[in-house]
């Protein structure tokens, strides 16, 4: 007797069309109100100092932003398919020092080594999956691992940033500056990635319905392992990033990115139930939080005052954003109501 063989039913355009429109709406209302707090920021420590809108004003409080970008986004593609990621933080800091001790010296190793931590996330992917290890205990497990090789690669603060990193940092490129442009390109490739591709499509049904998914033959291994190695893509990207910027490696100096990391994905309107996030929203968040730091410089207040506002910014976009649900949910019931109780009048008038 021959095995049975599940094959996976073909879906058709229409449906197709319907869910990336449905996930379309749900990302431009993320995009709406994470833009919205870009803006306010951005305004409001323009009002604290004229030169904050000049392309130097804007290099200098944007140019670490890069990193908490591509930190966000990490987290964003763990988020994506239900799990947390509590070692984003320290794995920056092990590509960090990394990229500091090698890529200037001896780039071919370097390059490799990177490579292998990209392949050390996927195989997290395959723990979690295969042997059932809670994300959030396997990642904070990798936290400590994380920390520990970057302790032995980079025993106290030093290193180097190749030439060319340190240029690309530095350089000045039309219209806009780095920061701005590497944001965007971010946001726009992993966007499409996740709403113009089959992969993507899938990867937002495991997290929000695995089990339907897994019935139509995907493989829920290979997905996740695919969200993991783009997290660790992205994470050696921000450690990269980060010894372009600050001109070497501390393998001490990247924890609070964890943190950071999920504060941008959630506001930028993602969830924690899976398969809602937005990385145009994420990116939006990761440059409102760096933006936070800035406005807490400008008004003059001590640096130890950053988190707490961050935390207060967090808390009362998620409010807002609840409240806007809310409102929805209302005038949602409140047309169904009227839609009943128009169907009812017509029965009652066709009855007489």
């Amino acid at each position: 007797m021959s095995p049975t063989v599940q094959v996976r039913p073909p879906s058709s355009p229409a449906s197709r069309v319907v869910t990336i429109a449905k996930a379309h709406a749900r990302d431009s209302s993320s995009v709406v109100i994470a833009s919205l707090a870009l803006l306010v920021l951005i305004v409001w420590a323009a009002t604290l100092n004229d030169r904050v809108l000049s392309y130097l004003g804007l290099s200098l409080l944007l140019q670490s932003s890069v990193v908490l970008v591509f930190a966000a986004c990490s987290a964003a593609f763990v988020i994506l398919i239900g799990d947390i990621d509590l070692g984003i933080g320290n794995f920056i800091g092990l590509a960090n020092v990394v990229a500091a001790v090698h890529l200037a010296t001896r780039p071919v190793v370097g390059v490799l080594l990177l490579v292998a931590m990209i392949a050390a996330y996927g195989a997290l992917a395959v723990l979690i999956e295969a042997v059932q290890i809670p994300a959030i205990v396997a990642t904070l497990g990798a936290a400590f691992v994380w920390f520990g090789l970057a302790t032995l690669v980079l025993p106290q603060p030093g290193g180097a940033a190749p030439a060319w990193l340190s240029a690309l940092l530095q350089s000045r490129p039309p219209l806009l500056p780095v920061a701005i442009w590497l944001a965007l390109a971010t946001g726009a490739v992993f966007h499409g990635v996740l709403f113009h591709t089959r992969t993507g499509l899938d990867l937002r049904a495991l997290g929000s319905n695995r089990a339907n998914l897994v019935r139509t033959g995907v493989s829920a291994l290979r997905l996740r392992v695919v969200a993991y190695l783009v997290a660790g893509l992205l994470g050696v990207l921000a450690g990269i990033a980060l010894t372009g910027i600050t001109g070497g490696g501390n393998a001490t100096g990247t924890a609070q990115y964890t943190l950071l990391a999920v504060g941008g994905v959630i506001l930028g309107g993602g969830e924690f139930s899976g398969g809602r996030i937005s990385v145009v929203g994420a990116v939006l968040g990761a440059l409102s939080l760096a933006m936070v730091g800035s406005v807490v410089s400008l008004v003059g207040l001590s640096s130890v005052w950053q988190s707490a506002v961050v935390g207060v910014v967090l808390i009362v976009i998620v409010a807002l954003r609840r409240v806007r649900q809310g409102l929805e949910q209302l005038l949602l019931r409140r047309q169904l109501s009227h839609q009943l109780a128009e169907e009812r009048a017509m029965l009652e008038g066709g009855s007489r």
